[in-house]
């Protein structure tokens, strides 16, 4: 059982009705969660206090990359179509366009 104070991502099948993994885990609230095109990489946005973006491993849950440029709590995120892109919404009124880059390995 998760304790109160921490926030998972969890990835269920739904012909099974089964977890199958967790992706992402930390203590403060995700506030918004968005898969990249091709399946690889999840984008998470914090909407309490620490105004980031983090990006994850979708397999094995592993913690690529964190961005914290905005001033206020990050709402929303949202890929473009071919995944190279990410764009993420603040209280602060600004909307961020981010190039992603990443390594998996």
């Amino acid at each position: 059982m998760t304790p109160a104070s921490e926030w998972v991502v969890e990835v269920w099948s739904i012909s099974t009705g089964q977890r199958t993994r967790e992706i992402a885990r930390k203590t403060s609230i995700f506030d918004s969660v968005a898969w990249s095109p091709d399946g690889r990489l999840l984008a998470t946005s914090d909407g309490s206090f620490d105004h980031t973006i983090r990006l994850w491993d979708a397999e094995d849950g592993r913690p690529l990359q964190t961005v914290a440029s905005h001033q206020g709590c990050v709402y929303c995120v949202a890929w473009s179509p071919d995944g190279r892109l990410l764009a993420s919404a603040s209280l602060d009124r600004t909307i961020r366009i981010w190039q992603v880059t990443y390594e998996t390995d």
